[in-house]
């Protein structure tokens, strides 16, 4: 979400199992920070540093919900060295992947 809301307009959705990287709390300590890669708006403004409007994708921040009122838990922390018995050369395929784990 744009803002850590539920009326904010969402940004992107990730899918279940995703792994993604959080970052700091907001003030309620229910929504995460996260970075994400998203639409641009065609009323937004935003210009490269040449000048050239850009289109397409472009990183922002995003707010996640870590736990829902009515659903629960929505986020989980995954532990260091990644999921218990998963395999050594999975995780290692799946840390390269984690950055933006944003995929629609």
């Amino acid at each position: 979400r744009r803002f850590p809301s539920v009326d904010a307009p969402c940004l992107r959705m990730v899918l279940f199992g995703a792994r993604v990287e959080l970052r700091e709390w907001d003030h309620t300590r229910r929504w995460r920070r996260m970075r994400v890669l998203r639409a641009v708006d065609p009323d937004e403004d935003i210009h490269r540093t040449d000048g050239s409007r850009l289109h397409g994708l472009v990183p922002d921040d995003g707010w996640m919900m870590v736990e829902h009122p009515n659903l629960g838990v929505l986020l989980q922390a995954i532990p260091p060295g990644g999921m218990p018995g998963a395999a050594a050369e999975e995780e290692e395929e799946v840390e390269e992947q984690t950055v933006f784990s944003t995929k629609a």
